[in-house]
């Protein structure tokens, strides 16, 4: 049985806010990610909507813009075009809510 939990954070070490300058570039740097692995324990295992997140994104950043770990939160399988709007509200009138917020700035006086 899947336990349900609304919202993940996590906090990546080496990647506290205070620790980044402004206005630095990721790009080209091989930063870490999470793998599909991981991503579907929290969705699938844990049922997780919300994700937050201090690293710059949770996907590679060398995946040919496949972004399999954004598309597995928000629940579109791989291979398959994202629905429009107007195909998400169809049923209910309303959109379903999961979200991924990356590049916070967690404190590490954050709860574990």
């Amino acid at each position: 049985d899947s336990t349900f939990v609304e919202a993940v954070v996590l906090r990546v070490a080496g990647f506290e806010a205070e620790q980044i300058e402004p206005g630095h570039s990721y790009s080209g740097k091989g930063f870490p990610f999470l793998t599909t692995d991981a991503i579907d324990f929290l969705c699938k295992d844990l049922g997780m909507k919300h994700l937050l997140i201090n690293l710059p994104s949770v996907d590679r950043e060398d995946d040919d813009g496949a972004l399999l770990n954004h598309r597995a939160v928000f629940r579109f399988p791989a291979g398959t075009e994202a629905p429009d709007i107007e195909s998400l509200r169809a049923g209910n009138g309303k959109l379903p809510l999961f979200t991924v917020t990356e590049h916070c700035a967690i404190p590490q006086s954050a709860a574990e």
